[in-house]
């Protein structure tokens, strides 16, 4: 149902609890690269859209990328986060949701002063 953006040097208890809180009661599927490609051999292609993450991405079943950030964000400092929040951007009927340990961060939050806003300050400060 889900892709997930992340950066693998966040803490694994930290990343499972943000997708506990994302998933809430729902029985969500999520495709993350560790788990769905071999990591002795990932075969990326010879373009982008070759690679196994455009390829979940933009699969019918996908419903669109969930980015989960842990205090210092570093997801935001990778090159393929990055192109993932890009490419969610670009195709047709997907979601894009910023999650962190705290839960997701709802774009009601994102013009104007919220309790949701407070607590991802806090979180990262």
């Amino acid at each position: 149902d889900f892709f997930i953006s992340h950066h693998w040097g966040e803490d694994f208890g930290e990343f499972v609890q943000s997708l506990l809180r994302h998933a809430k009661e729902n029985d969500f599927v999520y495709w993350c690269c560790a788990f769905a490609n071999n990591q002795h051999d990932v075969s990326l292609g010879q373009r982008l859209e070759e690679s196994p993450f455009h390829i979940a991405l933009s699969s019918p079943g996908c419903q669109g990328t969930v980015l989960n950030l842990n205090r210092n964000a570093s997801a935001l400092f990778r090159v393929w986060c990055v192109y993932e929040a890009f490419l969610t951007h670009t195709l047709p009927n997907k979601t894009f949701c910023v999650n962190t340990c705290q839960g997701p961060m709802s774009e009601s939050g994102a013009s104007g002063h919220s309790e949701e806003g407070d607590i991802w300050i806090s979180f990262m400060f």
